[in-house]
């Protein structure tokens, strides 16, 4: 039987596991402490040959064995690893291969329906950052950077804040801006009065804040607001590709899963329109199985 390594390395955490025919021991790792590949892959199999296979999903575009994060100042390098079947892929490409591998019970319903054959399905994840991918009906994967694109308020108190945090960087605000765990700090802060903290770049006190909301200690006006843009984000992604299924994933996410139930996320994602009937029947599910990646990489892998 062959031995490999799979990860999933976000922004914030890094999680690794030894694979075989399936995912074994799983370590977590902060990502900006993360050291060369070959020392997880040594620390977790206590070997000093190369595993096998490897697939580590990243939160950044890639393009190649070597990729820099967005989110955390490191560079990772799959050819450290000395397998020559190791790749690096986008950390929601690895989501999205992971779907049908997921256990049913991590799958919520927050928009009712039935997935609609042929066409394409948008998944969306939520965490350090905004990641973006789409399920094409054949099956391929194509992992996007739409969490980059300019951030479109719906509300006035968000469309002050990106207004202010636009002038503030020099450049758009981007819905990753807002939809992220970082993103739901500064509404929390924005919405409470701390302009100065929304605007801010003390990512400790951001999280701290996204932690509180999602313990359910921040103000309701923020919450819907942040989930109302949620769902505009994802009725917007769905319209574009004219969608089947639109699924959510991620730490923020899986952590405010109660708060996506609210009732407003249905009216939003269904709001009238010239072309409302298109997303007639499609569902949006939340996705909490936290090792959604590690089986994308393991299927990637095979």
């Amino acid at each position: 039987m062959q031995h490999g390594l799979v990860g999933d390395v976000g922004g914030t955490n890094a999680r690794f596991a030894l694979a075989g025919q399936k995912l074994g021991e799983t370590r977590t790792w902060p990502t900006r402490a993360l050291g060369d590949l070959t020392t997880v892959w040594t620390a977790l199999s206590g070997s000093t040959s190369p595993p096998d296979f490897a697939c580590v999903a990243v939160a950044a575009p890639v393009s190649g064995p070597s990729v820099r994060l967005t989110n955390a100042d490191i560079t990772l390098d799959v050819r450290t690893l000395g397998s020559p079947s190791a790749r690096i892929v986008n950390d929601l490409e690895a989501a999205a291969a992971g779907i049908p591998h997921a256990p049913s019970d991590s799958f919520r319903h927050l928009v009712a329906g039935e997935p609609v054959t042929g066409r394409p399905q948008v998944i969306v994840g939520l965490g350090t950052g905004l990641g973006v991918a789409f399920v094409l009906p054949e099956g391929g994967i194509i992992s996007g950077e739409g969490g980059h694109g300019p951030f479109a308020a719906a509300c006035p108190e968000l469309a002050d804040f990106a207004e202010a945090f636009a002038a503030s960087r020099d450049r758009p605000t981007e819905w990753e801006d807002v939809l992220c765990g970082r993103g739901l700090g500064r509404t929390v802060a924005w919405f409470q009065g701390d302009r100065s903290i929304a605007l801010g770049t003390d990512l400790a006190r951001l999280e701290a804040l996204a932690v509180t909301a999602s313990q359910g200690g921040a103000c309701n006006e923020a919450i819907d607001a942040w989930v109302g843009a949620v769902a505009d984000v994802c009725r917007g992604l769905a319209l574009t590709v004219r969608a089947g299924a639109v699924h959510i994933c991620g730490g923020v996410a899986g952590h405010l899963g109660e708060a996506l139930e609210r009732p407003l996320f249905t009216p939003r994602f269904r709001a009238p329109g010239p072309v409302r009937h298109v997303l007639d029947g499609v569902p949006v599910r939340l996705i909490t199985d936290d090792q959604l990646a590690l089986r994308g990489c393991l299927a990637l892998a095979r």
